[in-house]
């Protein structure tokens, strides 16, 4: 029983550091996003990173840099960003209902 006890409190207290974490992580993303002014595979990075906590934090937020993201990677030729705005913008209208 004391088992049981410790491996709840050890679940319940693991999963409170991740969500603070990612509130953490959300916050400095904003702010790199924000403060990085050149258009690069760097830059797209860090909004697809903030586009993927956003969906596991704050789902309203989600798909607000997706446009960003395929036009950025579109003028950079970054295939990999192009998928993942792709991908990111059927998921935002997916959660928004339009199938």
């Amino acid at each position: 029983m004391k088992r049981l006890h410790f491996i709840l409190f050890y679940l319940i207290f693991a999963s409170c550091l991740y969500g603070h974490n990612v509130v953490n992580q959300i916050d400095s993303l904003e702010q790199l996003v924000i403060n990085y002014n050149n258009l690069d595979t760097t830059k797209i990075n860090c909004l697809i990173e903030l586009e993927r906590c956003y969906y596991n934090k704050r789902v309203k937020s989600f798909g607000k840099y997706v446009d960003t993201i395929k036009q950025g990677s579109k003028a950079l030729n970054y295939k990999f960003g192009i998928s993942r705005g792709y991908y990111s913008a059927s998921i935002s209208e997916q959660l928004k209902g339009n199938f």
